[in-house]
């Protein structure tokens, strides 16, 4: 998920989630980043975003999970900003008053860090199944995905990429699996295995071997350039950016598209031990 909130160049980042601001910074294209972790989990920290911190050449303000949530949920509530409890007394609550001040409780005295909303010109984010009028569906069994309605809501400019796009007829038949309607959404694009390397909740999980091989990558700046080469710049299409992943070497399954050729590519992954219960 990305949220561009200024037309500068390179553009400026607010991140919630870790499954881009890495790339990002590998690219050059990261000035600030805003949130509570950036790194590909278990497989220890960014080294081509900490590099541009090092260098200056990155901007980091630091925020508790929850406080990050509430600048969202100040931007779906249509506020400019939200009292937050988590991050008073903290050095997070003194490293920028342009994002975190603190306020006194008007009805109680209590102190508390006033968070800034989030004021994105874009927000791009991964989902499961859509229509093509850009209603998005969750799974019936799955994770809790309640952030990404936040989210999705206060956003100025939503696109949303999808796991699948079917028929209209298919999302009226589930209703209530409907979390994100059509009226919120500016454009749905669909993009199988558009998570990877990471996770879609009960989808496909997380691929470990294309995690190693970007954080091997990323620890020369050299080595983070041939990784972008080799899976970004020459990768025309997502279809051609699949083709070269580790995951479809693993399972030898061809580029899925729709219909059956996709479920069979689908199968080939739950063998290969790449498809699962995760975490989007």
């Amino acid at each position: 998920m990305v949220l561009i909130s200024q037309p500068c160049q390179p553009p400026e980042i607010r991140v919630l989630l870790a499954d881009t601001p890495f790339v990002l910074a590998a690219a050059g294209l990261l000035r600030r980043s805003e949130g509570a972790y950036v790194g590909p989990f278990w497989h220890g920290l960014a080294p081509n975003f900490r590099r541009g911190v090092e260098a200056g050449q990155v901007e980091v303000r630091d925020l508790s999970e929850s406080a990050t949530v509430a600048c969202f949920l100040a931007s779906c509530s249509g506020l400019s900003f939200m009292p937050v409890k988590a991050i008073v007394s903290t050095d997070m609550a003194k490293q920028d008053p342009a994002l975190v001040t603190e306020m006194v409780c008007p009805f109680t005295g209590e102190i508390y860090a006033a968070v800034r909303a989030v004021e994105a010109d874009f927000t791009i984010m991964h989902g499961y199944r859509a229509d093509r009028f850009g209603n998005v569906q969750w799974p019936l069994a799955r994770d809790a995905d309640d952030i990404d309605q936040i989210i999705a809501r206060g956003s100025r400019c939503l696109i949303v990429t999808v796991e699948e796009i079917v028929e209209h007829d298919e999302i009226t038949r589930q209703p209530n699996l409907t979390y994100i309607p059509a009226q919120w959404v500016e454009a749905v694009v669909e993009a199988p295995f558009g998570a990877h390397p990471l996770a879609c909740d009960t989808i496909y999980n997380e691929d470990e071997d294309a995690l190693r091989a970007y954080v091997e990558a990323g620890s020369t700046r050299e080595g983070a350039g041939a990784y972008l080469d080799e899976y970004v710049r020459r990768a025309a299409t997502h279809d051609d950016y699949l083709a070269r992943s580790v995951v479809w070497r693993h399972s030898g399954a061809a580029f899925p598209s729709r219909g059956t050729q996709r479920e069979g590519a689908v199968r080939d992954q739950r063998t290969a031990g790449v498809r699962g219960l995760g975490s989007n």
